[in-house]
């Protein structure tokens, strides 16, 4: 995939390319997002980025295709303004340093697959400062079966989010807040939506982005009540097998060629 759109930038420029992204513009506009420290998560060739440095954000910029970002580099440049424009993956960051007050990402997350879904959210959420905001843009539609076979033999890892979708992986961690949106569109795409996501302020989270592990080990957001009774529960059904163990004829444990001859009889 990444070759695919390092070429797709190199050579061209994909259709979402054209200045920064209209919901973006409002939420500045109106004072609902705040100049601050920024992070856009798939920037292409840098729009919502310089549009941001624009208007008072310290921004830094990702993407995964260089050509993307020498783009994003020269339309800096040329627009006068500053902003740290790195290659990375989101999968597995590797130059990203400290906490943001705004996370953007138009159109990285649904492209994902499954699995690389799971370790974006891994990722991401140590980078959300407390009180930090989300603004995340997607496709989202319950895939259609046609749509489903050609997703499989695309260079894409997936088309869009699934109704719901937003909310049962970021639900925990940010106040899940759709603010525009088309769904059962009779065209194709089949719809889509962008949510605004304050970190955390009303549900009250026994944990908090930066309690989410990366080492793949029990999330912190399962809390040590959870733990703790998972491992009782472990605990008994091994004293069970232990038990019942135990419990058997020696025959059975050992075989009757271990005992010898008519040490033990297993009647019916």
């Amino acid at each position: 995939m990444k070759l695919f759109y390092d070429a797709w930038y190199r050579f061209g420029s994909p259709p979402w390319v054209g200045g920064p992204r209209s919901e973006l513009v409002e939420l500045v506009s109106s004072g609902r997002l705040t100049p601050g420290r920024a992070l856009d998560l798939g920037c292409g060739e840098g729009d919502n980025a310089i549009f941001l440095a624009q208007h008072g954000f310290t921004v830094t910029a990702l993407d995964f295709a260089p050509s993307a970002i020498a783009k994003a580099r020269r339309k800096a440049r040329t627009a006068g303004v500053e902003v740290e424009l790195l290659v990375d993956d989101l999968t597995d960051l590797r130059h990203v340093n400290g906490q943001f007050d705004l996370l953007v990402d138009y159109g990285t997350l649904d492209d994902l697959g499954g699995r690389d879904r799971d370790v974006y959210i891994r990722e991401v959420l140590p980078l959300a400062a407390p009180g930090s905001q989300f603004l995340l843009w997607c496709f989202e539609w319950d895939l259609r079966r046609w749509e489903r076979i050609v997703k499989s033999i695309l260079p894409f890892g997936n088309l869009a989010l699934a109704p719901g979708e937003a909310e049962r992986r970021l639900g925990r961690f940010f106040e899940v807040d759709r603010v525009d949106g088309e769904s059962d569109l009779p065209t194709w795409p089949g719809g889509w939506a962008a949510y605004l996501m304050p970190e955390g302020s009303i549900r009250r989270r026994t944990s908090t982005p930066q309690e989410y592990q990366r080492d793949g080990r029990w999330p912190a957001v399962l809390g040590p009540s959870v733990q703790a009774m998972t491992g009782a529960i472990a605990a008994s059904w091994l004293g069970e097998v232990v038990h019942n163990a135990l419990s058997l004829p020696a025959a059975v444990l050992l075989g009757p060629e271990t005992l010898g001859p008519g040490a033990v009889s297993v009647g019916r």
